[in-house]
């Protein structure tokens, strides 16, 4: 059965793929994801950075071969995938956390049967009840040579450890392992503090300083705790107790997984062809990285909006310490590619932030409306991947 096709004028169109091989062996690909617990959404969410929530099974959706490329990081060049955007349904959707880094990420089913109905073992997520509280951890937190070290959180935790006297805490993991804090209340505002049993968890999951650690409160009372891993060659060589310069890609995969690129290859050929049946692939929630599998409403509503150079931009950002805000800047450029995919066709530069050039999405970014700024002109406009 073919797919409903875009009306866009980037919509799907036959790529010739040669040079793609014509099977995978993808059953090593998908033993981490089944043996991978599946979390609530109300847990996972949270842990998911600011990335938009990952579209609910029974979506109609496009899948952007691009930014799933972009998931392998550097093992998988996206110079070999070529702009493409594809039209189809979003059957399943499961919420998973590695077994082994505890780290978020979502796998799910596409298919050209736009009747197909949908599967999901996540519960829907309506947020009633449940709170949480990031801290980013600091060089003087995660001393492993201190065996004394406590855990200081920031004063709006109260809303996670509300009701809890200076006593014992049992916090779950995302393994639903049982951790023993001592916990106590202290200092003006209240700040609360995990004492004992904080120096045995923190080296027992290798966490180091520029890492997030998330504490989450479900509807029952239920704390889980889960991590935001620093994706640095700094914080993966603190990690390894290895210098920086001799971090490899390697010691990465032991703190946070990519996708496999043979599900990359495997989805992409499936589109392309208009496979028919259905092909699985993994999201792994990245501040960096945009969710690639996106509603087709939303983005239909960015395309139909004027982009053009100048044109004023705001993004919600969230901060390390957990608060969000918005990021303003303008459009420098639009992609070449743009005409035939929206995936990254905004060159934005931000007014105030330590990345001051990135390619944006559309429908990651809103325009603020009637506020255009001049920009200068240039014989050459930089593109920046």
């Amino acid at each position: 059965m073919n797919p409903e096709m875009p009306y866009f004028p980037w919509k799907g169109k036959k790529i010739q793929v040669d040079t793609m091989p014509s099977k995978i062996d993808k059953g090593k690909a998908l033993s981490a994801a089944g043996e991978s617990p599946v979390i609530d959404r109300a847990i996972w969410k949270p842990l998911a950075f600011s990335s938009p929530n990952f579209p609910s099974a029974g979506s109609d959706v496009y899948y952007f071969s691009e930014g799933h490329a972009e998931q392998c990081g550097s093992r998988l060049p996206k110079y070999l995938f070529p702009s493409f955007a594809f039209s189809c349904h979003l059957a399943a959707v499961n919420l998973h956390a590695d077994p082994t880094t505890e780290q978020v990420f979502a796998t799910f089913s596409l298919t050209t049967d736009f009747s197909s109905p949908a599967t999901t073992t996540a519960k829907t997520f309506s947020g009633g009840g449940v709170t949480s509280v990031v801290k980013t951890l600091s060089k003087s937190e995660t001393n492993r040579k201190n065996k004394s070290l406590v855990l200081t959180l920031p004063s709006r935790a109260h809303e996670v450890f509300r009701n809890l006297k200076d006593d014992d805490l049992d916090i779950y993991d995302l393994n639903n392992q049982r951790w023993r804090f001592g916990h106590m209340v202290s200092g003006s505002p209240p700040m609360h503090v995990l004492t004992s049993g904080w120096h045995h968890f923190f080296s027992s999951k290798n966490l180091v300083a520029g890492d997030v650690v998330v504490f989450v409160r479900d509807a029952d009372g239920i704390i889980f705790v889960g991590f935001r891993r620093c994706d640095s060659d700094e914080c993966d060589a603190i990690a390894m107790n290895v210098d920086a310069a001799s971090s490899s890609s390697t010691t990465k995969t032991l703190r946070k997984k990519r996708e496999e690129p043979e599900m990359v290859i495997e989805a992409y050929r499936w589109a392309v062809e208009y496979g028919e049946g259905m092909v699985e692939g993994r999201f792994y929630p990245d501040s960096k990285l945009p969710v690639y599998v996106v509603k087709k409403e939303v983005v239909e509503t960015a395309m139909s909006v004027q982009w053009k150079r100048g044109m004023r931009v705001q993004k919600k950002w969230e901060m390390a310490d957990g608060f969000t805000c918005w990021l303003h800047g303008t459009v420098r450029a639009l992609s070449p590619e743009s005409i035939k995919n929206p995936w990254r066709m905004l060159e934005v530069i931000w007014d105030k932030t330590t990345c001051k050039r990135t390619m944006e999405n559309p429908w990651d970014v809103e325009p603020v409306q009637a506020l255009i700024t001049e920009m200068p002109e240039e014989e050459e406009i930089l593109i920046l991947d």
